[in-house]
């Protein structure tokens, strides 16, 4: 099967081929299927204001480590670090990655930076979202809605990246 007919419904099928492309080293060709299914994810959260599968990602950078293309890898974890998150501990490990590679002066600037990103991100793509504290970093900070009406949902905060957040839609 080729790349250009991974799609919403199949995606998850692909993990074994990809699996076995890395094992084989055949990595631009696994890096082509991340990079779809990827898109693929980000289009179905903005759709349904649901969070990115950070598995993805994270298999993306590890690709760019082995080929040692640090920009590459920071590019990846960037842009998921600025998506609509799920819970789950991966996106803290994903944020953990990322300043090892960035090692920034300054961690609340850069914390703000991507909040900042990842508001414009969620304000262009017409979300509904939700103002709340988070119960780790203390900040007030906008959390996306799932567009199904979901009472209470987990999340990870777009700040800290600490997860199970558990957030009621009234």
């Amino acid at each position: 099967m080729e790349v250009k007919n991974i799609n919403e419904d199949n995606y998850l099928e692909f993990i074994e081929t990809i699996k076995e492309l890395v094992s084989n080293n055949e990595l631009n060709k696994a890096e082509e299927y991340l990079l779809k299914i990827i898109f693929i994810l980000e289009n179905i959260s903005i759709r349904k204001g649901i969070g990115v599968s950070p598995g993805f990602y994270m298999d993306l950078a590890k690709i760019y480590k082995k080929q040692k293309n640090k920009d590459k890898e920071r590019e990846i974890l960037h842009q998921y670090l600025i998506q609509h998150k799920p819970g789950g501990s991966l996106s803290q490990k994903i944020f953990e990655r990322y300043l090892k590679i960035v090692k920034p002066t300054n961690l609340d600037e850069l914390k703000d930076s991507l909040y900042e990103e990842y508001q414009n991100k969620i304000i262009l793509a017409k979300l509904k979202t939700k103002f709340i504290e988070c119960s780790f970093c203390k900040k007030k900070i906008k959390m996306v809605i799932p567009s199904s009406n979901y009472p209470v949902f987990r999340g990870t905060c777009p700040r800290c990246y600490e997860s199970n957040l558990f957030i009621v839609d009234k």
